[in-house]
Order: structure tokens, then C-alpha cells, then sequence
């Protein structure tokens, strides 16, 4: 119980000498002395460089943004679109090109399948040449094996090298015109591009 009450009582640090003096020091420290009052009133009379925006300047911008927009609206109105001239020719003709690709790429699939078919239809016609069964189907590969290995070691024969070489230039014709449309679409690509930073 004795314990009890000289915890509760603890002596405050006026009461204690040795404490008085720390105290003081710590009340001292606050209190500013001749050169940092100084300091302090200079600091206090140095301007803000907040701009002061009034609410009519709020308001005036709210107007031009309006304004802004109604301009817009009468332009897209006035032209029928919201980009430029340039923009939708550009785009048109960007468009124009990739039509050109698929066009030249769905006319040589259409004739690739054609083709095939007709190879099909041979092979039901006369199934004594390329058979439909498995080994008429081993014995067709192994002929289309034999007539390229003739065809890139030079040995073949003129008619069989004729029918290939139209096949070859075929497809070289189909490279040829898919590399050009795409190089067309990469230019058309570019020039969107240019014209689309021009608008942002």
C-alpha cells in the first residue's frame, strides 16, 4: 500500500533541484532570442507566390471551353466529320490498299483451291494413276517426291518442266503481288500516322 501511494505521488520536476534547471533550459529553447525573432518576423512578411485565381476566371474558362466545343459541333456540321480532309483521305486510301491484299490474296486462294479440286476430280477419274487408298496415296507422294527431286537437280523432261515452272511462276506472281500490296499498306500506314500526329 506504501508503494501504492509513492507512485501516485511522484514529485513534480519544480520540486526536484536537479530537474529545475533542465526544465528551465527546455523553456528557454522556445522562447526565440534577438536574432532568430529577427528571423522569424523576416519569414513572416516574405510574399506568397500563390496566383490568385478570382471565380470569374473559373467561370471565363468554363465559357471558352464551351465555346470550344460549339465550334466543334458547327465544324463536324460544316464537314460531315469530326477529322480533317487530310485525315479521311489518308484513311480512304489506307483502306483502298488493305481491299487490294485481300482481294489478291482471296483470288490466289480461290485458284489454289480450284486447282486442288481438280486434282481430286483426276484422282476419282482415274484411280489407276493416284489411288485414293493409302498406297495409292504413297505411291502419288513418292512420284511428287521424284518429280522435284528431277525438277531441282535439272534432269526433267520439257513438258513436265513447262507444267512446273507455270506453277513456280504462278506463285512467284502471288508473292510478288502480296509483297507489293503490303508495302502499298505500309505507306498508306505512314501517312496515317503522320497525318493522325498532326491532329493530336
Amino acid at each position: 500500500m506504501s508503494q501504492r501511494n509513492s507512485l501516485s505521488t511522484a514529485p513534480s520536476a519544480t520540486s526536484l533541484p536537479r530537474f529545475r534547471g533542465s526544465v528551465s533550459g527546455i523553456t528557454n529553447i522556445s522562447e526565440p532570442s534577438g536574432n532568430d525573432a529577427h528571423t522569424l518576423r523576416t519569414v513572416d512578411q516574405l510574399s506568397t507566390a500563390r496566383p490568385s485565381v478570382a471565380i470569374s476566371d473559373k467561370l471565363w474558362t468554363q465559357i471558352d471551353v464551351l465555346d470550344d466545343v460549339k465550334a466543334m459541333a458547327e465544324e463536324v456540321d460544316r464537314t460531315g466529320g469530326f477529322f480533317n480532309d487530310d485525315f479521311s483521305s489518308s484513311l480512304a486510301q489506307l483502306k483502298a490498299s488493305q481491299s487490294r491484299l485481300l482481294e489478291v490474296v482471296s483470288r490466289h486462294q480461290s485458284m489454289s483451291d480450284r486447282a486442288r479440286e481438280q486434282r481430286r476430280e483426276q484422282a476419282k477419274a482415274h484411280p489407276e494413276t493416284v489411288g485414293v487408298d493409302d498406297d495409292g496415296i504413297s505411291k502419288h507422294q513418292e512420284q511428287t517426291r521424284k518429280r522435284m527431286n528431277d525438277f531441282f537437280s535439272g534432269s526433267v523432261k520439257p513438258s513436265a518442266e513447262l507444267a512446273q515452272s507455270r506453277d513456280f511462276d504462278e506463285l512467284n506472281e502471288y508473292v510478288s503481288e502480296v509483297r507489293e500490296s503490303l508495302g502499298e499498306v505500309s505507306e498508306k500506314m505512314t501517312d496515317f500516322d503522320r497525318v493522325t500526329k498532326k491532329l493530336w
